[in-house]
């Protein structure tokens, strides 16, 4: 027992404990977001580029869309996700502090969508 209580052994004991509370806030997931599934060999059906991931906020659509409009958005940029729609919040527990989703999108969709926001 004796051999256990030298400085040393104290020591590294301490700096384990330290090294464990400084460390597991790196290892707990992100309960804010939304994990999407593995899409990386996906293509663009209008671009024909792969898709990327991003994170985008979660909002509750209260209204339809027009549906002009999404006919438009499918025929200039299908996959230009900006934002996760939900048609009403999550009633679980688990998904309750959700406030982004990962999402996969392409990059030449996002960049028509804002030049058509743009009016160029």
């Amino acid at each position: 027992m004796r051999k256990f209580l030298q400085p040393k052994y104290i020591i590294f004991f301490i700096l384990l404990v330290a090294a464990f509370f400084l460390l597991r806030k790196g290892f707990e997931p992100h309960e804010d977001v939304l994990i999407a599934g593995d899409q990386s060999e996906a293509i663009c059906p209008l671009h024909k580029i792969h898709l990327k991931l991003d994170t985008v906020v979660i909002a509750v659509r209260k209204d339809d869309p027009d549906s002009s409009y999404i006919v438009f958005q499918k025929k200039n940029f299908p996959m230009a996700q900006d934002t996760f729609y939900l048609l009403q919040w999550f009633q679980d527990d688990e998904h309750k502090n959700l406030s982004r989703a990962q999402i996969w999108y392409c990059p030449a969709c996002r960049e028509a969508k804002r030049k058509i926001a743009e009016g160029s």
